[in-house]
């Protein structure tokens, strides 16, 4: 209950500072920077998982591309494959995390199963998007940044795509910081 925690919130440091806005409103706003897009520029789906809403983010990769733009999206491809059956036509990049290859590793890092994940790059790899794909690890210390998971995660793309694009995430320590001053 978001505004009855703002409203408990006695120094007024919780504030609601985002809207909700529909296809056409986003779609307006982003126009406003059409000057920038004429050099290559444009739109980027990303934060948290933008590809769980399909339907809201299939509308919106199709009116940006409607109206010229080139669109990329940062998924963690823990979505449903016909998520990305409907939105790769209008997708010009994706860039896809694989944090763990080891199931169980995947499992206590993020309490998730990667199965789904694995799956939906190995269809994006064999299909005709595979030259629009970038995979991308996060390098966490002790976690992502070994040597057994990276060397994993190489074999598995060359074997799906000798040619995959593959990067290497520099580890960025600020959030470990703020959560530190959460707590």
């Amino acid at each position: 209950d978001w505004p009855a925690l703002m409203d408990a919130c006695p120094t007024g440091a919780l504030r609601w500072d985002s809207q909700e806005m529909g296809v056409e409103q986003i779609l307006e706003e982003v126009m406003k920077d059409a000057p920038f897009y004429r050099q290559g520029g444009g739109v980027t789906l990303s934060g948290g998982e933008p590809l769980l809403d399909g339907p809201f983010a299939l509308a919106l990769l199709k009116a940006l591309k409607g109206a010229g733009l080139n669109t990329a999206v940062e998924s963690a491809l823990l979505v449903e494959r016909g998520t990305l059956e409907g939105a790769m036509p209008y997708t010009d990049h994706l860039y896809a995390d694989l944090k763990l290859l080891d199931g169980a590793a995947h499992r206590h890092y993020t309490g998730r199963d990667n199965r789904l994940i694995k799956a939906n790059l190995s269809w994006l790899l064999a299909g005709p998007y595979r030259e629009r794909i970038t995979v991308r690890t996060p390098l966490i210390p002790t976690a992502t940044a070994t040597r057994a998971n990276l060397f994993a995660i190489a074999r598995f793309l060359a074997e799906l795509w000798p040619d995959a694009a593959y990067e290497l995430l520099n580890y960025n320590p600020l959030a470990r910081d703020k959560y530190r001053l959460l707590n």
